[in-house]
């Protein structure tokens, strides 16, 4: 005849011994889907028919091109809005010389180098002058105003730059230093150089007239 206890304290023993039993604070655990379900058909199916839409998906991104960039603005200065500012502080503090649309203008007409030597540096600058169409920037050379002068001048969508300067005298010498003044012209070559010019203008213009007339010549004499 068995004892009740015997087979109580077996099953107990193997209970103890046998694999322990996880409850992660939630109670005895159960094995998952996964488990229950490994190597079903079921499963396999479910697993191929996500492969299946992933691929789908995935071929759809590459079908679809990616968005191009959004266009640069064109900052090309308008008169209207620069008319009697400074280079250096125009409509939303903007800086005349640093559009990206004059900069690249400026570089392929004048160079790098006179560019940032110039250019940007001889910054006694006055008022910039504008009418309808046109646009004029002065500035010279700092402590240098009555030899060292440029004017970069903006007609439509052309650019051009004037430059005057005076070449120091050596010595005590009472001849009059000789100065020139040199026009970059889009379209043209080489820039056009007058040798002491008649006038006393250096690279300022009295009115539109004046400065056609001079711009004219200067393209003759290039061209």
């Amino acid at each position: 005849m068995r004892e009740p206890w015997r087979n109580s304290t077996k099953s107990a023993r193997v209970r103890r011994v046998g694999r322990p039993t996880r409850t992660f604070g939630f109670g005895p655990s159960r094995r998952s889907k996964f488990d229950v379900w490994r190597g079903s058909p079921i499963v396999i199916a479910r697993w191929f028919r996500i492969c299946r839409l992933n691929r789908l998906a995935l071929s759809i991104l590459m079908l679809v091109p990616a968005a191009a960039p959004p266009a640069r603005a064109d900052d090309w200065p308008d008169p209207a809005k620069w008319d009697r500012k400074y280079p250096f502080d125009g409509p939303n503090h903007a800086d005349f010389y640093r559009l990206a649309s004059i900069r690249a203008a400026l570089l392929n007409l004048v160079g790098e180098q006179f560019y940032r030597h110039v250019i940007l540096e001889w910054t006694g600058y006055t008022p910039i002058i504008a009418t309808s169409d046109t646009i004029f920037v002065t500035g010279c050379k700092p402590h240098a105003c009555d030899t060292d002068e440029v004017t970069t001048v903006i007609q439509g969508r052309r650019i051009s730059v004037c430059v005057y300067h005076v070449f120091p005298s050596s010595g005590l010498s009472t001849v009059i230093s000789p100065s020139e003044r040199l026009w970059f012209i889009e379209g043209v070559g080489l820039p056009a150089v007058e040798r002491d010019p008649d006038d006393n203008d250096q690279c300022t213009f009295e009115s539109m007239d004046d400065l056609r007339v001079k711009l004219r010549n200067a393209r003759a004499q290039a061209e």
